[in-house]
């Protein structure tokens, strides 16, 4: 698991409702998992907070820098500030 903080840059859709927001994000090798969580805050707007975690499944894995892709979907209103 990796804790360093790094910032992505993103885009942002809406349409019936649900946002998807995607882009992508580095890993130290194509060997780590990427995993996200998606926190809603009771508000009007609502403030969305999407955390992104890695994990090594370790083994051998090439030492390469993976840009791995991601997308996330959540619904809320349409006001929602990410």
């Amino acid at each position: 698991m990796t804790d360093e903080a790094q910032t992505v840059v993103a885009t942002r859709s809406y349409a019936s409702g649900e946002h998807t927001v995607n882009g992508t994000i580095q890993l130290p090798t194509p060997c780590y998992d990427l995993v996200h969580d998606v926190m809603i805050m009771e508000s009007y707007p609502e403030q969305v907070v999407i955390n992104f975690t890695s994990a090594d499944r370790g083994g051998v894995c090439i030492q390469i820098i993976d840009d791995r892709a991601f997308d996330v979907k959540f619904k809320a209103s349409e006001k929602a500030t990410v």
